[in-house]
Formats: C-alpha cells, structure tokens, sequence
C-alpha cells in the first residue's frame, strides 16, 4: 500500500512539474546566478566603514502568480575580502539577504524590463567570529530578462545585525547574470 502511494504521488508531482514549466512566468518558478560584486560594506556601530569587492550569487524558488508577477523565497549574497580589518587585518566576510522577493515584469517572456523589491533578514558571517549574526533586510533590483531563461540585473540589500548595541549596517551591490526556469 505505501509502495502505491508513493507511485501515485511521484506520478502526480511528475504532471505538475510538466504543466509547471511551460515558458510563461506563471507558475512554479525556480533560478539561480552568479555575480559580480563590486561595492560590499560593513559599517560597524563604532564607525568607520569597512568596504570590500568579491563574488556573489543568488538562488530562488517561487510562484508566478500572472505572467508579470513572481513571490519567490530568495537567497542574495555575496563572499568578499575587506580592503581593512574590522581589528589589526583583512577579513573573508559572507553575508546576504535571505527573504521573500516579488519580482514585476514590465513585458513579455524574452524581452522584458523588470523589478525586484524583497524583505527578509540580513545574515553576517566573518572568518573569525565565532557566531552568526543575522537582522532585519531589504532588497532591491532592476534588471533585463533577454531571453525566455536568462536575465541581467543590479541587486542592492541592506540591512543590520546584531543585537541593539552592538549593531552592524550592511549593503552590498551585485551585478547578476541569472537563469530562471519557468
């Protein structure tokens, strides 16, 4: 018997994923990119900011409501090496914006202006600390869907961690090529 539900489960799943992905924005959704990231900051409570450039990426899973309208829980990061240390030396930072996005397309599939405005929480992680640390968040975006798959776009986040005090601010620009599966 659980042999058979799990036949018609997998079948069922089976017929969705291939009525979901039919080239249009609506339904299911999923995509991920790479980036570039030339503006990284962390700007600890004390003051001076710490700025550094690297490599990010974002990943993504979601729903398209319309043809114009996806709601996808999102991952935007990046790693960098500062330009100064937070104390006496350079770091190796992670940090990112993990939230819920709605991205608005302006066109149609293939040649398409879009959007990109998400809330979520900011999460920071240093070569040495000894501890996450994660706050509240905002993401932005705007970019070019130039074929069925495969969009360009700027992404700005920022946010916070820690605790009331000590706080630290964060913003990171990158500069994505992406592919969305739709």
């Amino acid at each position: 018997m659980k042999r058979m539900i799990v036949i018609v489960l997998l079948l069922f799943a089976a017929n969705c994923a291939a009525k979901a992905f039919d080239n249009q924005r609506k339904g299911v959704v999923f995509g991920a990119g790479l980036a570039f990231t030339p503006y990284s900051t962390v700007s600890p409570y004390y003051g001076q900011d710490r700025k550094g450039i690297g490599l990010g990426g974002h990943v993504l899973l979601g729903y398209g409501f319309t043809s114009r309208d996806l709601i996808v829980a999102e991952v935007n990061g990046s790693y960098c090496q500062s330009s100064e240390g937070l104390g006496p030396e350079k770091y190796h930072a992670s940090q990112g914006f993990y939230g819920i996005s709605w991205y608005h397309y302006y066109g149609r599939v293939e040649k398409s202006l879009f959007t990109v405005f998400g809330v979520g929480y900011y999460a920071f992680k240093v070569q040495y600390l000894e501890r996450d640390k994660r706050g509240n968040a905002l993401l932005l975006g705007i970019g070019y869907e130039f074929g069925r798959h495969v969009q360009c776009g700027v992404y700005y986040a920022a946010g916070e961690t820690g605790e009331r005090s000590p706080y630290v601010s964060h913003r990171q620009l990158n500069l994505m090529v992406s592919s969305i599966a739709f």
